[in-house]
């Protein structure tokens, strides 16, 4: 630790996200949660045949993966720091840092292949007919998300550096140069998705003045591209701007910056409870397919008919009813509103 009068009450604030219980279960908490949005989300995917055959399911499939990576890494990493500090080894440290890395570095190149389709989908919008294919994009993206990763982390671990661990934190393990490059690549990347779903929604808002069939769509569009933004601006680029920023001071403040580092971690956990809900939850396939499997259809009643003692059914005489008067009503649309076009299905299921 260097000088603490540059960041006051930082070191203060460190040993309290590190050792206060309630931070610790709030982690734990929130790294399950996350984990079993996620895995629901990938059973889903591949459960349905239609979702199977999706362009964007494998890609998914890798977002939802890295996402659970992404929030389970912190879990072992908070309980070892507040209670197994004596069992700390410098190779249990680096594979826990390892994986966060990965899990970062993994959902940062998903959401950007993601966002790149979302944006030629949207491009297109005002003369799409059938739903554009993505199948190549996506299995580069996927496999781009993978590598990526893999060889961040990897070469990550062949930079660790030497002597003792103290603690589990990234800044010890690693030199201050390799974690600048590696949170400023993860950085751009959510700079980039933040913009990209801000064209896409001025976008469908600006080609919707003269494709009507795009007005029933473009406020759910809209809203979904602002839990995008918001997910990864807050989540994601906000902490790591503030990480960077520490991090090209010289000289740099060492409690600012574990600090920060913690900050992030933790923002990441919520990231990974939230992307779920954002991509998939609106996705219209998958939200279609959770209908079917959680909604529990209430079993349908049929009249009966009382019998009279010789056991024939008593007549009934046929009674004037508001239908037969009035004529048939219209019957009311239950639930969202349905899009009528092919572009709007279209949109909606690839958007």
């Amino acid at each position: 630790m260097s000088n603490l009068t540059a960041f006051h009450g930082t070191a203060d604030f460190i040993l309290f996200l590190d050792h206060n219980i309630a931070v610790t279960i709030g982690k734990l908490i929130v790294g399950f949660v996350g984990a079993i949005l996620n895995s629901v989300i990938i059973i889903v995917l591949w459960r349905s045949p239609t979702l199977k055959q999706d362009s964007f399911t494998l890609l998914l499939t890798v977002l939802c993966g890295s996402e659970i990576v992404l929030g389970l890494a912190g879990v072992p990493r908070a309980v070892v720091t507040a209670f197994l500090t004596e069992r700390m080894t410098k190779f249990l440290c680096m594979a826990m840092g390892s994986l966060y890395v990965y899990g970062d570095v993994a959902t940062s190149t998903a959401m950007s292949g993601i966002a790149i389709a979302r944006f030629n989908v949207a491009r297109k919008a005002d003369n799409l007919i059938v739903p554009l294919r993505h199948t190549w994009l996506s299995r580069i993206t996927a496999a781009a998300s993978v590598l990526d990763g893999l060889l961040v982390s990897g070469l990550l671990f062949l930079k660790v550096k030497d002597g003792p661990v103290v603690t589990c934190h990234l800044a010890a393990l690693w030199p201050h140069d390799s974690l600048l490059l590696t949170f400023g690549l993860s950085m751009i990347f959510s700079f980039v998705i933040s913009v990209l779903n801000i064209v896409i929604s001025i976008i469908i808002w600006w080609k919707s003045n003269s494709a009507p069939s795009l007005n029933n769509v473009r406020t759910t569009l809209a809203l979904k591209a602002l839990g995008i933004i918001l997910v990864y601006f807050v989540c994601n680029t906000l902490p790591k701007f503030a990480l960077f920023w520490v991090m090209i001071q010289n000289p740099m403040d060492e409690e600012a910056f574990i600090a920060t580092q913690i900050v992030l971690g933790f923002c990441e956990q919520f990231s990974s409870v939230l992307s779920p809900l954002v991509y998939c939850f609106t996705h219209e396939k998958v939200a279609v397919e959770l209908k079917n499997i959680f909604c529990v259809k209430k079993p349908e009643v049929k009249n009966i008919i009382p019998l009279n003692p010789v056991g024939s059914a008593i007549p009934k005489s046929p009674q004037p009813t508001m239908r037969s008067v009035l004529g048939t009503p219209r019957t009311p649309a239950i639930g969202p509103k349905q899009p009528k076009t092919a572009s709007e299905l279209c949109l909606v299921s690839e958007l």
